[in-house]
């Protein structure tokens, strides 16, 4: 049998190689343990709601989520309330004016409002839907029509401002007290006002100059 003789020099390379491959076999394996903790940025998750999950209609025309998180969503048949396992549906027989609901709103006080087909409000508080006390203003204004376009707001000192097409921007206050703000020369000339920093068409959008948009 013939026994070699490793030099000393020889031996003590080999423990170092050892241990610096150790070493980098550590730092592999801790690397890998700890790859899945490491922190990646949020991805959006997209879900589909349809009638299968419980929504009442396919035809929605504004989707609003309020302070407590609640998703709003108005449709052709009533207004839908989600808290992210299960629907509410409210309908006229809730105390909604009419069940096609267009625009969402949220006002200081919390309180979330529905502006409906036929031009009326309601508004959602304490678990019930309540009927705006001054829609037969709204519906002297309107006049039996119902405009396509609508929108509205209310400041923190609970006035109530209601751009309705070919009509005018309508200015309601706590009391009651209503002003018209006119559409000027005739229907397509668009009257806009600047509401706690927003603006509010009351006619055609192309009309609007594009550096108040």
């Amino acid at each position: 049998m013939i026994t070699w003789k490793v030099p000393a020099c020889v031996n003590s390379l080999v423990l170092i190689l050892l241990f610096f491959l150790s070493g980098v076999t550590a730092e592999r394996v801790s690397a890998q343990e700890f790859k899945p903790f490491q922190l990646k940025p949020p991805q959006p998750v997209y879900r589909n709601y349809s009638l299968e999950e419980g929504l009442p209609s396919p035809e929605t025309y504004d989707v609003r989520q309020d302070k407590y998180g609640y998703m709003w969503i108005a449709t052709d048949r009533g207004v839908v309330r989600y808290n992210g396992y299960e629907f509410k549906i409210f309908t006229e027989k809730d105390g909604l004016p009419d069940h096609v609901i267009f625009n969402l709103e949220e006002d200081p006080q919390g309180r979330i409002w529905f502006v409906s087909y036929n031009g009326l409000l309601s508004y959602y508080e304490k678990g019930k839907i309540v009927r705006y006390k001054y829609n037969h203003i709204i519906k002297k204004y309107i006049g039996g029509i119902n405009p396509t376009f609508k929108s509205f707001k209310i400041d923190k000192k609970g006035n109530l401002y209601y751009a309705i097409q070919t009509i005018g921007t309508l200015k309601i206050t706590p009391e009651g007290v209503a002003t018209n703000y006119h559409l000027q020369n005739n229907r397509r000339v668009v009257w806009i006002t600047k509401i706690d920093g927003d603006w509010f068409p009351s006619a055609d959008f192309s009309q609007i100059p594009k550096d108040v948009m």
